[in-house]
């Protein structure tokens, strides 16, 4: 028997089969606008799969299952994803949010394994991220949102709505992968500053950056935001590693691996 993983994202909606310690039969689409839609497509990809139990995340604030908050997948909101997903494939469903999931895959099998304390970002078009101690998330009420940190009180804009790909496209006109290596260049200095942020408050023995926008061809290369936060990080006595995620667009499907293999 095998567990269906997937990681839902504002922009793309990934699915795969876990077995044995391995993923396999990854398959990725367009995030659907409702979670009817998305349901539709996992009932065709399971078709003929004989499964125990699936575990994901989505993009959003997760409470017991249901989709509180998404502001990326707004026709999700106040859905019962957990139990409507687990009525159509007759299987049990568990979800959180997709950037713990992503934390901890990364904390786990990528660039954070090895470290106790693991702070992840993703930076794409929104930005989230998770604190995994241990290989665990962090105990928290509400969830993490490093994206919604107010980084201009004169306007009240965060760190998301500067940064991230929806912000930048609204901003450009453009979508994120079509804008000029020198857009990233200019907001890299605002990235460090949230970063910088996160550092400061959850203290971690690394910090993992993964995300759509973060790659050296179109997004935020690593060595400078590395650069940018060396040069405001003065409250650190030490600025800790800031890696670039090992797991690219993965990582969630592998942070759904590791917990399915912990319940």
């Amino acid at each position: 028997m095998s567990t269906l993983l997937f990681d839902i994202g504002g922009t793309s909606m990934r699915m795969a089969i876990g077995i044995e310690g391995r993923i396999e039969d990854i398959h990725k689409i367009s995030t659907p606008q409702t979670s009817e839609e998305a349901i539709a497509e996992f009932v065709v990809f399971v078709k003929d799969k004989e499964l125990l139990n699936a575990f994901g995340g989505v993009a959003g604030t997760i409470l017991d299952g249901v989709i509180k908050t998404s502001p990326h997948l707004r026709g999700w909101e106040g859905c019962h994803f957990a139990q409507a997903l687990s009525d159509a494939l007759s299987i049990p469903v568990h979800i959180q949010n997709d950037a713990e999931l992503a934390g901890i895959g990364e904390a786990v099998y990528g660039a954070g394994k090895g470290y106790s304390l693991v702070a992840y970002l993703g930076i794409g078009t929104g930005i989230g991220g998770s604190l995994v101690h241990d290989g665990v998330i962090a105990p928290h009420a509400l969830g993490f949102e490093p994206g919604h940190q107010v980084l201009d009180v004169s306007t009240g804009e965060t760190f998301e709505g500067l940064v991230s790909g929806h912000a930048l496209q609204a901003r450009h006109s453009e979508p994120a992968h079509a804008l000029s290596r020198s857009v990233y260049d200019e907001n890299t200095s605002i990235l460090a500053a949230g970063i910088y942020n996160v550092l400061l408050v959850w203290s971690p023995d690394v910090l993992v950056l993964g995300g759509s926008l973060m790659n050296e061809e179109n997004g935020y290369q690593i060595s400078k935001v590395q650069e940018a936060l060396q040069q405001i990080a003065h409250a650190l006595p030490t600025v800790p590693p800031v890696l670039r995620a090992a797991l690219g667009d993965s990582c969630g499907l592998y942070g759904a691996l590791a917990v399915s293999e912990t319940r």
